[in-house]
């Protein structure tokens, strides 16, 4: 585990992993999932305010926007070698 992010809306915190899964566990421990995973590993997480989107930064630097649906909806990458998501 790399890093944690709780949304209060979803009651549920999504763990990013130091090999690239995003994992969504529920408040309670009830419901485990893993929703995504991205290459380079991830390195840190945070949910917006209102928790409908997901910033992840990965291992390769690439800053990914991704809904409740674990969809990348855009990606700013800050070396163009890694920039094949978007």
């Amino acid at each position: 585990m790399v890093t944690l992010a709780y949304a209060v809306e979803l009651e549920s915190v999504c763990v990013g992993t130091a090999d690239g899964a995003l994992v969504l566990i529920s408040a309670d421990g009830a419901n485990v999932e893993q929703v995504g995973s991205v290459e380079g590993g991830v390195t840190a997480a945070a949910w917006s305010p209102g928790g409908d989107a997901l910033l992840v930064v990965t291992g390769h630097g690439v800053l990914l926007l991704m809904n409740q649906a674990s969809t990348i909806s855009s990606a700013i990458c800050s070396q163009s070698r890694f920039c094949a998501v978007m």
